[in-house]
């Protein structure tokens, strides 16, 4: 039989009273090893729950894969063992047959239809039902899911979804003799609960009405959420008998919560919670589903437990792909050999033995099993070219080892520190607290929409995967918790306003305690300058125009940056700053047009690619597939829209030449200037400097250019006097919109010409006319005057030449100006 248990508060649910047959051997499934470990341990703890049981030696909690495994072994024997495929081992299969029928299109779109075909065999496995639907496709997105599906019925392979309707067909035969003689060694019923599940796909939903012919299977739900959801969610195609195991209790819901403000976490917590004080054992809880090890020693307590995810091998496995693509894809090479992939891997090994770099060893045996794999489907496998190599790099990603950091306590934890994918393993004695930045990912998720025809179809054939029935159990889980005794919400200041997420669950409560900002005494900024003055003498030895703006702007801040320096730039292992992806475009708008002369987004793709993986091996930063693929659309499109204008003066003029990242040539003062121009343009007819920006706000606005508030431009071409005289164009190129560009030019004519061959657009192109040596001049005496400020300054006063000054410079808290600022908003 199959019950819906349904509990008000979690703790409800581990005393077990609702398994009326207690002699009977008890199975708990849960989605996967985590949430197994957390179910095990938390039942384990609750003495009601051992006892109810009775004997724990029945009872045994696992994952669902490992108990369908189980059942088909039972089943089956080894009958299917061949013909069972991990998803890994299907996208082998698939890439194969893909490579064969659509050769010249790329892993990505691969990836794509592989994805789409996997979604659709969750809700059925006959393919003449979904064959309709593929109208609603590309061609050859509907082409490669028919083939797929060809291949799987034809070969007879039992993926995931197969696994459960094999299954399912065993469950339901009629005679219970020969279900148990034919299919299972196992004898009665048995009570078999499925916990911690999120979300349940029509394939499983059949396969647990026809588990519930043969054993009780148990869903213990939470009732508010049952009654909120709607028809097209899983929950109610069960079909399933409705059991309350304890009656709701009418209580006021209250919620203690502190708002800190941004960046100051840690320092509220901190004064807030007293943990010297408590004897309970504490539970964090982050909103944040899989919480980097860095985000949880963020927590100011030690002798906590935790578990995090650790990339311990996708550095390595990212300089494997490297190399390859450096020594063959990207020198010209189409296809490769596997012998010669064998032998270059052999030759990493042994290498790295001497290293003991056994990461890398791990990755390269790893790489030679899945071309092992690869290599035995077709002899036409025998051959690779980039696609395959992305396509084994994939397969490789999903058979590593999945490695965890925990702490190394000396004591028994005092408590646990996790996400918010944790919520399930609650326990209402001890100290709960939830923790809440901006910098965390929101509470409502995002699922993959389809078409609405199909979305229709789907929702008649099984429950819709629906991210606000999710949300729904998350925001109960999360009621739950904090409505315990002692519970406390750390928000930062604002967040409930623009996170539509939290703004609910707050709104679940009836009463809510805040502790304002000001209930905790405010850090004051100190001004570090303020009694201790910097030392006399020039510090001024040499000058670039970022030095020469933060100056202008203000000398504290200028101090600060140049003089007695606060720290370096930001670098983060799991994803790219602004800066890192304009170092990426800019070589890469290098790199294409020193080879190309036509613009070929392919190609600009391939360079941009390459230069990506470089980067990444030669900083040690760690990218998802997701997050790699969007950065490096945005490299091929700002690099393209960078690209494109240059090839337009190329093509104007055969004998143009393009010079990048060309240094100062001051000979006046070569000793104290220095700089790089991005690209110098020259040719019979025209001379420009271009410098690129990856956005419109970083390009000043013409009034500041021309009142010299913003002097880059000016820099650039006050220190290279000698291209004074030839200068046409100069200014800025906007990467992410084109038209956006700033260009000044020194004649009608050369505006004219640049306009005829649409050089950057032609919105941005300045009609007003600026010949640069005679604005150049007046410009050289203004900088003069700085200069001789700047080698007397021995103040460093706080003198911001405008707020949007204050608002984006580093030192703000340490700054006078900007203790007084703070007061004022206060």
């Amino acid at each position: 039989m199959l019950s819906i248990i349904l509990f008000d508060r979690i703790h409800d649910l581990y005393k077990f009273e609702w398994i009326k047959n207690e002699e009977t051997t008890t199975t708990v499934i849960c989605p996967n090893p985590r949430a197994a470990d957390d179910f095990r341990n938390r039942i384990l703890g609750v003495n009601t729950a051992v006892s109810a049981i009775n004997d724990t030696k029945n009872f045994t909690v696992i994952t669902i894969s490992k108990f369908v495994a189980d059942e088909l072994k039972k089943g089956f024997g080894n009958q299917l063992d061949s013909l069972r495929k991990n998803k890994s081992d299907l996208m082998i299969y698939l890439g194969t047959v893909w490579k064969k029928y659509f050769p010249e299109l790329s892993f990505e779109v691969f990836d794509q239809v592989f994805n789409l075909f996997t979604t659709f065999r969750s809700y059925t496995l006959e393919f003449s039902l979904i064959e309709e639907i593929l109208k609603e496709y590309d061609k050859t997105v509907a082409d490669g899911i028919c083939i797929f599906w060809q291949v799987l019925d034809s070969l007879a392979i039992v993926d995931e979804h197969k696994s459960y309707s094999i299954l399912s067909e065993a469950y339901r035969i009629n005679d219970h003799q020969v279900y148990r003689d034919k299919y299972f060694s196992g004898e009665g019923f048995n009570n078999i609960v499925f916990w911690g599940f999120t979300q349940l796909t029509a394939i499983q939903v059949d396969f647990l009405k026809a588990l519930g012919i043969r054993h009780n299977v148990f869903i213990p739900f939470q009732e508010s959420v049952y009654r909120e959801s709607m028809n097209s969610d899983w929950i109610n195609w069960l079909d399933a008998v409705e059991v309350n195991v304890a009656g709701k209790k009418e209580v006021e819901k209250v919620l203690d919560m502190t708002v800190f403000p941004a960046g100051r976490m840690n320092e509220y917590i901190d004064r807030t919670v007293d943990f010297s004080l408590t004897s309970t054992i504490v539970d964090v809880y982050l909103a944040e589903r899989c919480p980097s090890v860095e985000q949880i020693n963020e927590f100011p307590l030690d002798g906590l437990f935790f578990k995090a995810k650790n990339n311990f091998f996708h550095g390595q496995l990212n300089m494997i792909m490297e190399f390859f693509s450096e020594k063959y894809y990207f020198s010209g090479e189409s296809v490769v050999e596997t012998e010669q992939l064998y032998s270059d891997l052999d030759k990493i090994i042994k290498d790295e033995l001497e290293k003991k770099d056994y990461r890398k060893i791990k990755i390269c045996l790893l790489f030679k099993q899945t071309i092992d794999k690869w290599e035995n489907i077709s002899d036409e496998n025998r051959m690779v070219d980039y696609f395959c190599l992305k396509l084994l790099a994939n397969v490789c990603e999903l058979d590593l080892p999945r490695v965890f950091s925990s702490p190394l306590l000396q004591k028994k934890p005092g408590g646990r520190i996790s996400g918010i994918e944790e919520l399930e393993r609650f326990d209402q004695n001890a100290l709960n607290i939830v923790c809440v930045t901006s910098r965390y990912s929101t509470l409502k998720s995002t699922v993959e929409k389809h078409e609405p025809k199909v979305m229709e179809f789907l929702k008649s054939i099984g429950p819709l995967h629906r991210s606000e029935f999710e949300f729904l159990i998350l925001k109960n889980r999360l009621t739950d918790i904090l409505q315990s005794d002692g519970a406390i919400l750390f928000i930062e200041n604002g967040l409930v306003d623009f996170d539509v997420g939290w703004n609910q669950v707050i709104g679940d409560f009836e009463r809510v305690n805040i502790s304002e900002i000001s209930s905790v005494e405010k850090t004051k900024a100190v001004d570090l300058l303020a009694e201790d003055p910097v030392v006399d003498g020039n510090t001024v030895k040499r000058i670039s125009a970022s030095r020469l703006q933060a100056y202008m702007d203000c000398p504290r801040k200028y101090y600060f940056s140049y003089v007695d320096s606060l720290g370096g730039k930001i670098s983060l292992h799991n994803s790219l700053m602004p800066d890192q992806l304009g170092i990426l475009e800019h070589l890469t708008v290098e790199d294409y047009i020193k080879e190309y002369d036509l613009l070929d987004r392919r190609s600009v793709r391939k360079i941009a690619q390459k230069n990506l993986e470089r980067y990444l091996g030669d900083n040690g930063i760690i990218l998802d597939n997701y997050r790699k693929e969007s950065y490096l659309r945005e490299i091929v499109d700002y690099s393209s829209n960078g690209i494109l204008p240059l090839l337009q003066i190329k093509a104007a003029d055969g004998n143009t030449e393009l010079k990048f990242e060309k240094e100062f040539s001051d000979k006046k003062n070569s000793d104290m200037f220095f700089g790089r121009l991005d690209c110098l343009i020259e040719n019979t007819n025209m001379m420009g400097i271009v410098d690129f920006k990856r956005s419109a706000a970083s390009i000043p606005r013409v009034g500041d250019l021309m009142n010299m508030e913003k002097i880059q431009l000016w820099f650039y071409l006050n220190h290279n006097s000698q291209y004074l005289d030839r200068i046409s164009f100069y200014g800025f190129c906007c990467l992410s919109d084109v038209e956006k560009s700033v260009i000044f030019c020194s004649s009608e004519s050369v505006y004219n010409r640049l306009k005829e061959i649409k050089f950057m657009g032609e919105k941005r192109i300045i009609k007003r006319i600026l010949e640069p040596k005679e604005f150049i001049a007046g410009y050289s005496l203004h900088e003069e005057k700085i200069v001789e400020r700047m080698k007397k300054e021995n103040n460093y006063d706080p003198i911001p030449a405008t707020s949007d000054v204050c608002k984006y410079c580093q030192v703000k808290n340490l700054c006078s100006r900007s203790v007084i600022q703070d007061e004022k908003d206060v």
